[in-house]
């Protein structure tokens, strides 16, 4: 489901002053709605907060990234996680997510699902609505050393 992902520039300055630690600290998945695309201006949740979406199953703030590792590999870093999954009894539906850094509300990466995906779910039989990290699980990438 996921199929495309940007990573913020602001993260990349952030990642220099420590305040990010993707060892320990938690980074969360945001549904969106579609109405805010990818922005490099974007810099913290705030700056989008208005498109995430809202319903039954989905909460504000959106859910933490499960079981993640970050890995180097040359001047790349990979930053995997398992899916995130909503369970709904009506109806979850988005076009985008945004990934952020939770102490900090720092936006990390903006992914595009390319179409709205659905989820509807019945009073008797709950939806599940999953953003499957497609390509060996990783949610990012960055270049560790960009200059080099």
């Amino acid at each position: 489901m996921a199929t495309s992902n940007d990573v913020y520039p602001n993260f990349h300055r952030v990642m220099g002053t420590g305040i990010v630690d993707l060892e320990s600290d938690d980074l969360y998945l945001v549904l969106l709605d579609g109405s805010i695309g990818f922005d490099n201006t974007h810099s913290v949740l705030s700056d989008v907060n208005t498109a995430e979406i809202s319903g039954d199953g989905y909460a504000a703030g959106g859910e933490v990234l499960p079981n993640t590792t970050w890995q180097q590999n040359g001047s790349i870093v990979e930053y995997k996680s398992d899916d995130v999954t909503w369970q709904t009894n009506n109806e979850i539906a988005a076009d985008d997510a945004v990934v952020y850094h939770g102490p900090s509300e720092t936006l990390v990466a903006y992914i595009d699902f390319t179409e709205t995906k659905t989820a509807i779910g019945t009073s008797q039989d709950k939806a599940t609505f999953r953003v499957d990290f497609e390509d060996n699980n990783t949610v990012f990438e960055i270049e560790a050393n960009p200059s080099a």
